[in-house]
């Protein structure tokens, strides 16, 4: 007998044989269980979605950037081809050297910002989002979320079929099982503690992205306005 899918949160799945089709009811006692364990999971899924809104950010900026930086390098070739070409003929403008220059610090800080936003993803994030270590040789890997079984897949990435969260795969799963067994009982022991993860951990990689890319953005155009300016 397996169960049906239940069509919403308060409904009760029903056994159906896989031979004959013959559909049965859970047991109440079994069927209470299917209801606090759907409830539980369904509290648990919005929890996570809330604490990691913003990581949606971070998902954005994957896509944006690529074209955001062709289009200022493009843009900055264009600029400092115009202002050689305005300085050899001659021609000295303040406006020329802020156009040509702005492009430049604008490509190299989301240069900078991405290579952050990296770090500080690789850094904060990644150990939150891998899927939990198998808990023996052999057995399948754990949603990070819920802690059941996650499907074998060949992809960097698998979503839990039970409360949705996506589980990053890497090669340390199977090479340091034991160090990620170890990490997950100690992290249960801080929660026994009452010790609280920072809440804005998720936001660590769009925070880093602005707070670099701006400050290196900022940098190189003030030193490559002077630059040209030196040169005039």
């Amino acid at each position: 007998m397996t169960p049906t899918g239940g069509a919403s949160l308060h409904h009760t799945p029903r056994l159906v044989c896989t031979f004959c089709r013959n559909e049965e009811a859970l047991p109440h006692d079994a069927a209470e269980r299917h209801h606090h364990l759907r409830l539980r999971l369904f509290q648990l899924q919005r929890a996570r979605e809330t604490a990691e809104a913003p990581m949606k950010a971070f998902a954005q900026i994957k896509q944006v950037w690529p074209p955001a930086l062709l289009v200022m390098g493009l843009m900055g070739s264009v600029q400092v081809f115009s202002f050689l070409r305005s300085y050899g003929a001659g021609v000295r403008q303040l406006s020329t050297v802020v156009f040509a220059a702005w492009p430049i610090g604008i490509f190299f800080g989301l240069v900078a910002g991405w290579l952050a936003m990296s770090h500080a993803f690789a850094k904060h994030l990644q150990p939150l989002v891998r899927a939990r270590a198998p808990r023996a040789a052999g057995l399948a890997a754990r949603c990070r979320c819920c802690g059941a079984d996650l499907p074998p897949v060949r992809a960097p990435e698998v979503t839990c079929q039970y409360c949705a969260a996506v589980n990053f795969l890497d090669p340390i799963l199977a090479s340091r099982t034991s160090d990620l067994l170890r990490a997950e009982a100690d992290e249960y022991d801080r929660r026994v503690r009452g010790w609280m993860q920072d809440p804005a951990v998720f936001e660590a990689p769009s925070r880093a992205f602005y707070t670099y890319g701006g400050l290196v953005a900022v940098s190189v155009t003030v030193v490559a306005a002077g630059a040209m300016l030196a040169l005039g």
